[in-house]
């Protein structure tokens, strides 16, 4: 017969950190037994065993060391999570017992900010979202408060609190207004700040800075003097010698060219799409319109994320444009929290768009003035190659794996529905 605990019944432990456990194993049979364990379950994942195979005499009993080190992520979610070992006799494998305990794993906060755009400008409100990101192991409520540095503008969340489960990410508009428009003359700066404040974590802020445009700028003045001169003289010019010439040779020398080439362009168009028709394909839409449809601009957000492990290459879950849409990517942001070493694309469908080298950054934020175009059933991926994850100094023991992100901004055009 084989009896096995496993001493505490309750291990408490923190993800990132290690906790140990001890399994005694006793041999009430008659012969020398070798047992072999095997852990089950969802620990499995992040749980040694030293040793594996343990030999234990007749009347005496064996000991194994169970190390737990959970890792630093959103899963496993903090609470408490059944633990049992297999342990399993090599003579008299009937006898095989499986002693069960828990491991209680304790809540851990993180919350990352991104302002988009951190410098924003207008009159009078400018387009201002925060990003927030909740990268702890347990559903986190957090509370938004904005902050201006200036007697110039107010700042506030339009969504002052918000929660988040673990790994999840929203984002949250912010009403940034200027107390009062400046006409004319340089531009105003106004910083402010963010605040995000979860509950039982760390407090968390993040710096924007708001450009107050002037409505008129300062060549308006002379340029409408210059115009108002410019008007007169065309004025004059006009009424003393070109109007009388131009009216008699305008009716005979336009009405005949411009009938003949409204039918000719008519008639061209008829050609093509007949044409089209024939080889079993549709006309191109006019400007404007998209499939033969008029079309809506929606603003766009997506964050693609991976985790690769040492040596290897992987790519990302594709984020796919809807059918007859297209995505307009105008703005990037890279993460590599862990100071990873390695090679980031980005990829629309198999072709490289970007490559980055992630030790070269932490936090990377791009604008592109020519957006990146992602057309109608085209995949949006990002591939990893990890050379050597980082060395956090706050993570003990260090990853083993690398853990970047991106996150991409723009819009949405599709047709209008109905």
């Amino acid at each position: 017969m084989t009896a096995a605990t496993i001493t505490p019944a309750s291990i408490d432990v923190t993800p990132g950190l290690v906790a140990v456990a001890t399994i005694a194993i006793v041999n009430d049979g008659s012969v020398v037994e070798a047992y072999t364990l095997t852990v089950l379950g969802q620990c499995a994942a992040w749980t040694t065993l030293a040793p594996q195979t343990v030999s234990v005499y007749p009347g005496e009993t064996g000991s194994v060391t169970v190390t737990i080190t959970p890792p630093r992520k959103p899963a496993p979610q903090a609470g408490r999570i059944p633990f049992a070992v297999r342990v399993l006799p090599a003579e008299h494998p009937e006898s095989a017992t499986v002693p069960e305990a828990a491991v209680v794993v304790a809540p851990v906060a993180e919350t990352i900010l991104e302002l988009l755009p951190r410098m924003s400008t207008g009159t009078m409100r400018p387009d201002v979202r925060l990003g927030i990101e909740n990268r702890g192991n347990a559903v986190q409520r957090v509370v938004i408060t904005g902050k201006p540095q200036t007697d110039g503008i107010t700042a506030a969340p339009l969504q002052p609190e918000v929660q988040l489960a673990p790994g999840g990410m929203t984002f949250v508009d912010l009403d940034i207004r200027a107390v009062k428009r400046v006409w004319r003359g340089a531009p105003m700066i106004h910083p402010f700040s963010v605040t995000v404040e979860p509950d039982g974590g760390q407090i968390a802020a993040v710096d924007g800075t708001f450009r107050q445009n002037p409505v008129l700028p300062s060549w308006f003045g002379k340029a409408v003097v210059a115009t108002i001169v410019a008007i007169g003289a065309l004025v004059a010019l006009w009424f003393a010698l070109l109007k009388p010439q131009v009216e008699s040779a305008a009716v005979a020398a336009v009405d005949q060219p411009l009938a003949s080439a409204n039918t000719a362009a008519q008639q061209a168009q008829q050609n093509s799409n007949q044409a089209l028709q024939a080889v079993g394909q549709t006309p191109s839409p006019l400007p404007g319109q998209l499939a033969g449809k008029p079309t809506v601009s929606t603003p766009t957000s997506l964050r693609l994320q991976i985790d690769v492990p040492t040596g290897q290459t992987r790519t990302s879950d594709p984020y796919t444009v809807a059918p007859d849409a297209t995505l307009s990517i105008t703005d990037v942001i890279l993460q590599n929290r862990q100071g990873d070493a390695g090679v980031l694309d980005i990829r629309v469908n198999e072709q490289i768009v970007l490559t980055f080298g992630t030790e070269n950054y932490r936090d990377l934020d791009l604008h592109f003035s020519t957006p990146i175009q992602v057309a109608s059933g085209e995949k949006l991926t990002i591939d990893q190659t990890c050379r050597a994850p980082g060395q956090p100094p706050a993570l003990d023991p260090p990853p083993d794996s690398c853990d970047v992100s991106a996150l991409f901004s723009g819009t949405t055009v599709a047709p209008v529905q109905g």
